[in-house]
């Protein structure tokens, strides 16, 4: 059942009769098995979910013994309640055609996001809230919307917490916001921007969800790392001992829609260090030119070292200690 519908009861009353009923050594003439009584029936509206039992007692007078005879029984009508919940999705523009999960956009570009809040339960809910964090690499921008119309959100954490105070939200009612962010970050960073909605039901019951939406910033950016034989692994720093031999790497990568070309690598060893031979190029043998003071190294890849979207290039070479 749920809650405005209507149920019928029934009371059954059990009365004692006196017909076949004799005194002393009287026998009944009523056929075993027999029932007598009596039926109340009564309506009832539904007005809460829930498990609703019903408690009747009866009670009688017998006759010639003056006991006070008694029974009671039950009746459950079992009333669903209604399931709160909430969705919220999240999505930025591509810059050209549609919305996407995640897009690749340079330093200094202005990027719009969606966010849609959807009342998927089957109750109203009060409260809503929508709260976007914006990674390091993003800046709010303005040109913010719900439904079309502007809102600017209430902006914390030192620009980076946007809030939207979006109030009631009917079932299946549907809510859109979109702002504008500007890319701010470094090359080949990934901004994760993460929303969070929450809604409040009856009796203190809070739902919630939350989303991201992805934004990698294209370009050229370098990483150095050398070897430690404890670990066995490459690592931004190492210990070794006077005379040893080290072996450093330099990656390369590149996030873009065009080519990278004319690659030029520049290194300079500190004082300690001298440069030990061995440099590959992507694991092909390629010397570097070195300075008069054997300080500075340089690659100048030719033509055949050239770097498309997420490729990466890898040089390495030995220096001594």
């Amino acid at each position: 059942w749920k809650d405005g519908d209507e149920v019928e009861e029934k009371i059954v009353n059990l009365t004692n009769y006196e017909s076949g009923v004799g005194y002393g050594h009287g026998t009944a003439t009523t056929p075993v098995g027999t029932t007598f009584g009596d039926e109340i029936t009564f309506n009832a509206t539904v007005v809460d979910c829930g498990k609703n039992v019903n408690t009747v007692e009866a009670t009688a007078d017998e006759h010639c013994t003056g006991q006070v005879l008694s029974d009671q029984d039950t009746a459950t009508v079992n009333v669903p309640c209604p399931e709160p919940d909430i969705d919220v999705k999240k999505w930025v523009w591509d810059g050209t055609c549609e919305w996407v999960n995640e897009r690749w956009a340079y330093q200094g570009d202005t990027v719009r996001f969606k966010i849609v809040v959807t009342n998927t339960g089957e109750i109203e809910l009060e409260n809503v809230t929508a709260v976007d964090t914006l990674s390091d690499s993003l800046e709010y921008a303005n040109d913010a919307t719900v439904d079309g119309v502007p809102t600017e959100p209430v902006i914390s954490g030192g620009g980076k917490i946007l809030t939207w105070n979006l109030g009631t939200l009917a079932v299946d009612q549907i809510v859109v916001i979109e702002f504008n962010a500007t890319v701010v970050g470094l090359p080949c960073s990934e901004d994760i921007n993460l929303v969070e909605v929450t809604a409040e039901v009856e009796c203190g019951e809070n739902v919630s969800d939350s989303d991201t939406a992805t934004v990698h910033i294209n370009g050229m950016c370098m990483e150095k790392e050398v070897w430690d034989d404890k670990v066995q692994g490459w690592m931004e720093e190492t210990t070794i001992g006077q005379g040893e031999e080290v072996r450093f790497r330099i990656r390369v990568m590149y996030f873009g829609e065009l080519k990278l070309y004319n690659i030029r690598v520049k290194d300079i060893l500190p004082q300690c260090l001298e440069y030990a031979d061995e440099a590959t190029v992507n694991g092909d043998s390629y010397e570097p030119e070195i300075s008069s003071d054997g300080k500075t190294l340089w690659w100048n890849l030719t033509s055949e070292y050239v770097l498309y979207d997420s490729q990466i290039l890898i040089i390495e070479f030995n220096a001594y200690a």
